[in-house]
């Protein structure tokens, strides 16, 4: 399905709802690719998904469909990863104790892992772009003038103040999301003078303005000034925040680099989700999937957009990308969109 294929609200109006099943596909007699991914000796391709608000579901779970969807993909020969804004450290063991994670893009872009045992904190750095020193001063600078609350990324963990973890709590947010910020961030005594010590090591910074009626008002100010920086990535990754990278850290840069290290060809890339942090790799990969619950800006910048995360939406993309992979296979050519050369 392409864009013109969706109805006005931008949501895929055919497809199932429950997780795909690929072995029709797969049993083909004309098949001759072996199914696991250790017979076929190589990634068919990569399968790059946002964490939340697409491969988790709004209470932070993997729904059961989900489950089988990337379960069904890796035993075909893909590769699924999340490509997050979190740090290596935070990523939710929801995922990350599914077998078969061997790969991980963090901290949007900056820095890519292949992954050994991740609940033992067992990975491996590929890669890592930092912020660099002189727009890291800057940034910092703009969060000390206006008493911002700072998260800073430094060895794949975020660090963030003790006194700014009790004002997120006041800014307006999601349970789920203070809840996951909180637990999730290594307590510092001061975030600015941590970051002193620490300025030639920082993966990403990030700014929580909040969603409250009056934090609102600092972020059309905080943005203007950051934005006369330059040099860097700046995104919004959900709600209430500014996250901050060097240039060339982005998702779509991390994941082209990784497929590049792997030898996965560019044109068996999926990328899937739901925020403007998103869009960068949706932009950059041959399949470029926005999730139904993705606001407008994203859902128009895809390829194909596909149900919520609430309805099992990366599972149906996923088997989309995976039946096209698995056609152009079968027929050794370019398709048509229902299939044929």
């Amino acid at each position: 399905m392409t864009k013109a294929d969706k109805d006005k609200t931008g949501i895929m109006t055919e497809g199932q709802r429950e997780a795909p099943d690929f072995s029709a596909v797969l049993c083909r007699e004309a098949v001759r690719a072996p199914e696991r991914a250790e017979e076929y000796g190589r990634y068919r391709g990569l399968i790059a998904l946002d964490m939340d608000g697409t491969w988790l579901r709004d209470d932070k779970t993997v729904s059961p469909a989900m489950r089988l969807a990337t379960r069904q993909a890796r035993e075909r020969g893909f590769l699924v990863i999340p490509a997050t804004g979190r740090p290596i450290g935070g990523l939710t063991m929801e995922v990350m104790k599914e077998p078969g994670i061997g790969y991980a893009v963090s901290a949007n872009g900056a820095a890519g892992y292949r992954i050994i045992d991740y609940p033992s904190g067992n990975w491996q750095q590929i890669f890592l772009k930092r912020v660099p020193e002189e727009q890291a001063d800057r940034v910092i600078g703009i969060c000390r003038k206006y008493d911002l609350d700072t998260d800073c990324f430094v060895g794949g963990i975020g660090h963030l103040s003790g006194y700014s973890k009790e004002k997120l709590k006041t800014y307006g947010y999601p349970e789920g999301l203070c809840r996951y910020i909180l637990e999730s961030r290594d307590s510092v005594e001061d975030l600015f003078t941590y970051y002193e010590e620490h300025r030639t090591e920082v993966e990403k910074i990030m700014i929580h303005i909040g969603i409250t009626p009056e934090r609102k008002k600092l972020r059309p100010v905080v943005e203007k000034e950051l934005e006369q920086i330059g040099g860097l990535s700046i995104v919004c990754g959900g709600v209430g925040n500014f996250e901050i990278t060097a240039a060339d850290a982005t998702k779509g840069r991390g994941i082209t680099r990784l497929a590049d290290y792997l030898g996965i060809p560019r044109e068996h890339i999926m990328a899937c989700g739901d925020e403007e942090n998103d869009l960068d790799m949706i932009r950059s990969a041959a399949f470029g999937v926005a999730m139904g619950n993705a606001p407008g800006s994203v859902r128009r910048e895809a390829d194909y957009v596909t149900e919520t995360n609430e309805n099992d939406g990366a599972a149906l993309a996923i088997g989309v990308f995976v039946e096209k992979v698995l056609k152009e296979e079968l027929t050794g050519g370019d398709l048509t969109e229902d299939g044929r050369k």
